[in-house]
């Protein structure tokens, strides 16, 4: 598969049901009035409830999203029903490692981290959202900042990228079957 080029950078917000609608708004639009191509990716076409009940429809499906060396961020918002979602979808891991091939990063919102944690000892390596060798810089976690601060921190990210891939071989997403 041909990976489209462009000198635009994307910021990915992924999300199932019982996402954290605060996060996810505020996330969304900060990263947009700062300039940041910003798009809700979900893995149904429908909408989806948040952990309040508030509903979105995602910008695109996952499995639908054109692969591009434009993504530069992949933000996994909290809220342990999502993650569990996101978790159980093998077309989130294949992502994450193609945003971080491109020298991009994932961020991890504060109420994800520790189900990422335990992931890491219950999965085999090829299906952890996060891989096991992860740039440290690569990997960017909310840990006890606020999430303004955090937003701010992957806007600043993006808007002077350090570089720091783990691999050189080629990205592709295909849809499992």
């Amino acid at each position: 598969m041909r990976i489209k080029k462009s000198r635009e950078q994307i910021a990915i917000i992924l999300f199932a049901r019982g996402y954290d609608e605060g996060f996810v708004n505020r996330c969304v639009g900060d990263l947009r009035e700062a300039g940041i191509r910003t798009q809700l990716v979900g893995l149904t076409s429908q909408h989806v409830r948040s952990w309040h009940g508030v509903e979105i429809k995602a910008d695109t499906v996952l499995r639908q999203l054109p692969v591009s060396e434009a993504l530069k961020l992949v933000i996994i918002p909290g809220q342990p029903q999502s993650v569990s979602a996101l978790a159980m979808e093998p077309l989130v891991p294949e992502l994450v490692r193609h945003v971080l091939r491109q020298n991009g990063c994932v961020a991890v919102a504060k109420s994800a981290e520790s189900f990422l944690e335990r992931q890491k000892h219950e999965l085999p390596t090829d299906m952890r959202i996060i891989p096991a060798d992860i740039c440290e810089t690569q990997q960017l976690r909310q840990q006890d900042r606020a999430d303004r601060e955090f937003i701010r921190s992957l806007i600043q990210q993006l808007q002077s990228p350090t570089p720091h891939a783990i691999s050189s071989q080629p990205a592709s997403l295909s849809p499992s079957s």
